[in-house]
């Protein structure tokens, strides 16, 4: 019980006998696990000298700032070096110029995607010197010049790098020792990349009140834990993809780690990474969306077990019936209420529950092992309280994608809530093993009701970072592309530049909806299933009914897969695809398999090819 009446002790604001090491622990923890910020560095102040200080912002730099922005007389206390790792010294000025640590703190949110960090790691290694001479490169010494993109989204113009002449020793940001000094270089770009990254948000809570958090990951503990996952960026939001967590890995490989195929080349030098990130670059501009000025990123759906044969596509819809219109409040767009989130969770567990006993139901006709591949469920189906208590144990139970309508949520605080779904992906890799990735597709067009929210005060605001394209792997064999799966959360999905930009790019359009003009859907889905040439799954709220599969095969009776009528009806749709290898040769007008005709300008598309 040491420890505990240590930690108690300085709650209360005892710490005698406590030396400075145990101080700095101590008060780390109580923010990360009890106190919001005002608090915490009240009582961190209470007791604090320039080594606790120093010890505290060396170890947790984000609550170090917090600290210092507090005092900036314990600031001037504090070494020069630290002062510049936590950027708070002057920096060389250039007219439009700023360092890679004012971008990131004051806040520049649409820099952090894939494409603006590849290009940051291009440039920065292009001037990175061949003798490796430089021992540390902070966020300080790094230099941007930012211009806005023909897309209206910032980019990067320059990057130039001008390191300190400050000592390095105790530097944050110095390679360990057993680095060679050939590959330090990948060590500091590795350090400068994840400076992009933040640590995830302190807590539930930071509007005062006593609750205890789950200690967070912060960059301590990513560094000597080895994690530099996507789970560690901090947002499911960011337009970062598993390339960039498989990149990062290989630069801050540690020894004992085990090596993946990304080792190898970066193991190479600066000039082979350089190439890869180049060709990264080149593929991810291929697959931009130039009508609807949208980002698409491709995310691999790995075999969630070891594979032993090719496996099919099983899909379930799931037409859950709450919310309810009434439901659906100005007042509480979160659903926070007491009384409904009870509601909305019973009804959620009962409809999983559901799903399980049609598996059941299914395997006496169907086969398969009771396997389920996909599973849909409509807009603001799902709480996102209970991605992790419901969604998440189903996806480890039944190795299977998730794509789930998650209702109304402050992403930001102080701003607008938004409308989005989350992609809940099951995979297994020999690197890491058994994960759950989290990726959260936007909504960016308001529905006209949601508008009439917005009135008088903005209370909805569009938000879509990026187009995801989830990359499920059904072969053996990594030379067969994957079957691309994409979703637009309902009226998204009417925007018929987003449709052509994913034509060619996607084979099963995924639209969780909240709609009650069911027959505009239908006939949408009908139009979109031979224009884009691919599979159409709309899974609509039960209040409304309607949900929908269509696929562009030839005969009538086999172009509509199933269709939900009546309402109010919840209920499980299921279909396959047994032969993806077929599908995916549906483009081609000359294949006699009994797919329609493919639309002007769709034979043999270029569809992205896993890079």
């Amino acid at each position: 019980m040491k420890r505990y009446l240590e930690l108690l002790r300085y709650l209360r604001g005892d710490v005698l006998g406590v030396s400075d090491g145990d101080f700095a622990t101590l008060a780390i923890l109580s923010r990360r696990a009890f106190l919001d910020r005002r608090r915490a560095v009240k009582l961190a102040k209470l007791h604090l000298t320039s080594k606790r200080a120093s010890l505290i912002a060396e170890r947790h730099p984000a609550f170090g700032l917090e600290l210092l922005n507090s005092d900036k007389s314990i600031a001037r206390a504090l070494p020069l070096r630290i002062r510049q790792e936590l950027c708070l010294s002057p920096v060389a000025r250039r007219d439009g110029w700023e360092s890679l640590a004012e971008t990131v703190l004051s806040g520049g949110e649409l820099l952090r995607t894939e494409p603006v960090l590849l290009d940051f790691a291009a440039r920065c290694l292009e001037k990175w010197p061949a003798d490796g001479s430089i021992d540390v490169v902070t966020p300080m010494d790094v230099l941007l010049r930012i211009q806005d993109s023909n897309s209206g989204k910032p980019s990067l113009a320059e990057v130039d790098i001008l390191p300190s002449k400050l000592s390095s020793r105790g530097s944050l940001y110095r390679p360990p020792e057993w680095c060679s000094p050939k590959l330090r270089w990948r060590l500091q770009l590795g350090y400068l990349l994840r400076y992009f990254t933040r640590s995830v948000y302190l807590g539930a809570s930071e509007k005062g009140g006593v609750i205890y958090r789950v200690p967070e990951s912060h960059w301590y503990q990513r560094r000597y834990g080895l994690h530099s996952g996507r789970s560690a960026f901090g947002d499911d939001w960011l337009p970062i993809t598993d390339w960039m967590e498989d990149f990062l890995y290989a630069l801050l490989r540690w020894p004992g780690c085990r090596r993946s195929k990304f080792s190898k080349w970066v193991d190479q030098g600066i000039f082979e990474t350089l190439s890869r990130i180049k060709n990264r670059l080149h593929y991810l501009s291929g697959l931009y969306g130039n009508m609807a000025n949208v980002s698409i990123l491709p995310i691999t759906s790995k075999w969630p077990e070891k594979p032993r044969s090719n496996r099919p596509l099983r899909v379930c819809v799931v037409q859950t019936v709450i919310p309810e219109p009434k439901d659906i409040s100005r007042a509480d767009l979160t659903f926070s209420n007491a009384g409904l989130r009870k509601k909305h969770r019973k009804h959620l567990s009962a409809a999983l529950a559901a799903v399980d006993r049609m598996l059941d139901l299914r395997e006496t006709h169907k086969g398969s092992n009771a396997r389920l591949d996909l599973l849909v469920l409509p807009e603001l189906s799902v709480h996102p309280s209970d991605v992790e208590r419901h969604l998440v144990p189903f996806a480890r139970t039944h190795k299977s994608i998730i794509l789930a309508g998650l209702t109304y949520e402050e992403l930001f605080p102080g701003e607008p809530l938004v409308n989005s779904a989350m992609w809940l992906i099951r995979v297994w890799s020999q690197e890491l093993g058994l994960q759950v990735f989290r990726v959260r597709q936007g909504k960016y067009y308001l529905s006209e009701s949601e508008q009439a929210f917005n009135k008088p005060t903005t209370r909805v605001q569009g938000f879509r970072p990026c187009q995801w394209l989830v990359g499920y792997q059904w072969n053996q064999s990594s030379c067969n592309r994957p079957l691309w799966l994409t979703a637009s959360v309902c009226y998204d999905a009417t925007d018929i530049r987003l449709a052509a930009d994913l034509s060619g790019k996607s084979d099963v359009f995924v639209v969780p909806s909240l709609n009650r003009d069911v027959n505009t859907f239908d006939q949408m889905a009908l139009a979109l299933h031979y224009h884009m040439f691919q599979m159409i799954i709309v899974a609509n709220n039960g209040t409304y009914g309607g949900s929908n599969a269509y696929a562009p095969y030839r005969e009538h009776f086999d172009r509509q897969v199933f269709h939900l009528h009546g309402q109010p009806q919840a209920s499980v749709a299921f279909l396959e695809i047994d032969d993806i290898q077929k599908f995916l040769s549906r483009p081609n007008s000359n294949h006699p398999s009994g797919w329609k005709h493919p639309p002007a300008g769709r034979g043999n598309p270029d569809a992205p090819a896993t890079s």
